[in-house]
């Protein structure tokens, strides 16, 4: 089941079942289960938790680039927590986003190739 949420990004569910995994020994077994926790815990923001993964996951598969890369982002992160930068993120005006952004591919019968236009009106 984790890896159905995995997969369908809903990384709070996934977090839970591979913490399951880990109570019953399975990551012993199969520390692929310690990646994918340390994985799901990251992108809930749990950086400290999921460097506690990575760091026992690296342990039992020494060198492994998934891990390191993992671990490496997570040091990151906790450090850009600690020192925001002055940038002030905003989002976009729905109308801008949803209606002005829609281009429909279209293909012209006589001539070879593909094309894209707005729809009607928006041009």
């Amino acid at each position: 089941m984790g890896e159905c949420y995995r997969f369908t990004n809903q990384p709070k569910r996934a977090a839970a079942f591979y913490k399951r995994l880990t109570r019953t020994g399975y990551d012993r077994i199969e520390p692929l289960v310690l990646l994918r926790l340390a994985d799901m815990q990251r992108a809930n923001g749990n950086y400290e938790e999921a460097l506690s993964n990575y760091e026992t996951f690296l342990e039992r598969v020494a060198g492994d680039p998934l891990g390191l890369v993992g671990m490496q982002s997570c040091k990151l992160a906790i450090e850009w927590e600690k020192n925001p930068s002055n940038f002030k993120i905003e989002t976009i005006k729905k109308r801008l986003t949803l209606v002005r952004m829609i281009f429909r591919p279209a293909i012209a019968i006589r001539q070879a190739g593909l094309s894209s236009s707005p729809p009607q009106g928006m041009a």
